[in-house]
């Protein structure tokens, strides 16, 4: 994750979320385990269905949301942040965090 916030300047903190809860985050894990569920679930009330990606903008800053299988990623950015970059970012880190998730593959022991 601090790999990730420190490829961007605009960054202010990331969280990624998976089945258990969260597996990784900037700053504190309880503060996103508290916020992050209620913006995954108010982007898919709003949407209807769970939300692959939602885009919020304030006066102070924008928050982003990529979902991806059972893998959900929050990212809270300063404003006037370029969203195509930011998503494109986000389903890198979900894809590179899978990898890390995933069993390694057996390997045929030598004879």
């Amino acid at each position: 994750m601090d790999r990730f916030a420190a490829a961007s300047p605009d960054v202010r903190g990331c969280v990624i979320f998976g089945a258990e809860g969260v597996l990784a985050a900037t700053g504190s894990p309880q503060r996103w385990a508290d916020a992050g569920p209620a913006l995954l679930d108010s982007a898919d009330a709003a949407a209807g269905k769970p939300a692959t990606h939602a885009h919020v903008a304030t006066e102070e800053g924008e928050v982003f949301v990529v979902r991806s299988g059972d893998l959900a990623m929050v990212t809270v950015a300063a404003r006037f942040t370029l969203a195509s970059l930011m998503f494109a970012d986000m389903r890198a880190a979900l894809r590179l965090a899978r990898q890390h998730a995933a069993p390694a593959p057996a390997t045929a022991e030598a004879a």
